[in-house]
This record gives C-alpha cells, sequence and structure tokens, in this order.
C-alpha cells in the first residue's frame, strides 16, 4: 500500500475525512488533497510527524511503512512499560497481566 493510500485509509478509518486530517494537522484542505496521489505523496513524507502527533493511536510502524497494525494496541502498550517484581507472584502477573501485589 503506497503513503498517500495508507494516509486516505486514515481519513476513512479513524479521522471523518481526508479534510479532517488536514484541520488537525493545521493545513489547507485544498493543498493536502493535492498530496493525495502517487505523484505527490512525496510532500506527505514531512507531515508525518504532525499526523502521529494528531492522532497518537496510529502506529507509526504502520504509517511510515504500511507494517503492522494500523492502530496500537492500547492493552499491549502498557504490558509492555509494566515493570514485575521477579518473583513468582511478579511472573504470573508478567503472564497473565493481572498485578497480584
Amino acid at each position: 500500500m503506497e503513503l498517500f493510500e495508507r494516509i486516505k485509509k486514515i481519513g476513512k478509518v479513524v479521522a471523518t475525512s481526508d479534510s479532517a486530517i488536514a484541520a488537525a494537522i493545521g493545513m489547507k484542505q485544498s493543498t493536502f488533497s493535492g498530496y493525495l496521489n502517487e505523484q505527490r505523496q512525496h510532500n506527505l513524507w514531512p507531515l508525518l510527524p504532525l499526523i502521529l502527533e494528531a492522532f497518537p493511536h496510529l502506529s507509526r510502524q504502520w504509517l511510515y511503512f504500511g507494517e503492522g497494525p494500523m492502530l496500537k494496541d492500547a492493552q499491549q502498550e502498557t504490558a509492555e512499560r509494566t515493570v514485575y517484581p521477579d518473583d513468582p507472584l511478579g511472573r504470573i502477573a508478567s503472564l497473565t497481566h493481572v498485578n497480584t501485589h
């Protein structure tokens, strides 16, 4: 999937439209819409950090490279950041993501 196609998908799935993305990143809708094609998609690369800032639940890996799921899994992120003690209860908690302390 090309970059411009991923941006269009954001407009359909996450935002209400392409113009909503343009508004969220502070761009004129007509200019932004002009970038949503194969010939002009190179103009979208500098806008990707703004899009990630406006839609923090988007996966950076998906947006930049088209790899993995489009949206971050909030539970998985929380589990990856949680540090559990190195004892039997901590190991159970790390496996089940239920704090047993």
